[in-house]
């Protein structure tokens, strides 16, 4: 076990890592997902039923390429206790962050709850006590959301996010629960490597709010390539791709992990 000290600052910082995987991966493909892996499968069923949001990171694809070595310090920090983790989930109630990791784990990584000798719990007594009674009733809490995920849950980060949900966003990133008010679930994925493609869809009930989130989306892309001065931000805002497909609204854009980090402080 840890201080509680060390606990605080290492959930803060899965807040940190929440907020860069669900507001960085701002979209999403829509093609038919192939089938779950196991131990997806079984990370999904820690997934409590008031789970409001689900970002997944697969650790073994990312660990070795460059652009990892460029994540924010927040990232290792609630990383570094799952080194041996292949895949990480983190779930977001509106209070609590909890993560989810699955791996091989020969020992109890510090401030860390081993469920099974592959999966293993981060987070407030809450969140752990409630993923570890929803584990033992062998079912995912939160089915209609894992369903909407299921386009996105191979890709490298991906993540889904229900309409209305207020994530933690510090700053003008908090600007994103306005359009996250816009739909009914929102998902998101990207491919990781020297150069990150980002995907993302926003369902929304109806056409005419499909039509605000659009014209929310497209003045702050145009604020965007206005006001942009780092290089590699403003490639980033000339490669965004806005449609609208009746109720659903699609966002997709190409970066280096430079103008990733450039975005999220923007």
């Amino acid at each position: 076990m840890i201080a509680r000290g060390a606990a605080t600052v290492r959930e803060r910082s899965a807040i940190s890592l929440a907020q860069a995987c669900l507001a960085a991966a701002l979209a999403l493909s829509s093609c038919a997902p192939p089938p779950v892996a196991r131990p997806l499968t079984e990370a999904i069923s820690c997934l409590p039923p008031d789970t409001l949001a689900v970002a997944g990171i697969y650790l073994e694809r990312i660990r070795g390429k460059e652009s990892y070595s460029r994540l924010p310090p927040a990232w290792f920090l609630v990383l570094d206790p799952f080194r041996n983790a292949n895949l990480a989930l983190l779930a977001y109630n509106g209070t609590d962050v909890l993560v989810i990791a699955s791996g091989r784990f020969a020992t109890t990584p510090p401030g860390v709850v081993l469920l099974t000798p592959g999966l293993a719990l981060a987070g407030s007594p809450a969140a752990i006590r409630a993923a570890t009674t929803q584990h033992a009733g062998g079912r995912t809490g939160a089915p209609a959301l894992v369903a909407q995920a299921a386009p996105v849950l191979t890709k490298d980060i991906w993540a889904v996010v229900r309409g209305g949900a207020r994530l933690p966003l510090p700053g003008n990133a908090a600007n994103v629960n306005r359009l996250l008010a816009l739909t009914v679930h929102t998902t998101a994925s990207a491919t990781w490597d020297a150069a990150i493609r980002m995907d993302a869809d926003g369902h929304c009930a109806a056409p005419e709010s499909a039509r605000q989130l659009e014209e929310h989306l497209r003045a702050l892309i145009t604020l965007g390539k206005a006001t942009a001065k780092a290089p590699d931000l403003a490639s980033l805002f000339q490669s965004v791709d806005l449609r609208r497909d009746g109720n659903v609204v699609r966002l997709s854009f190409s970066a280096t992990p430079q103008a990733v980090e450039h975005l999220l402080g923007f």
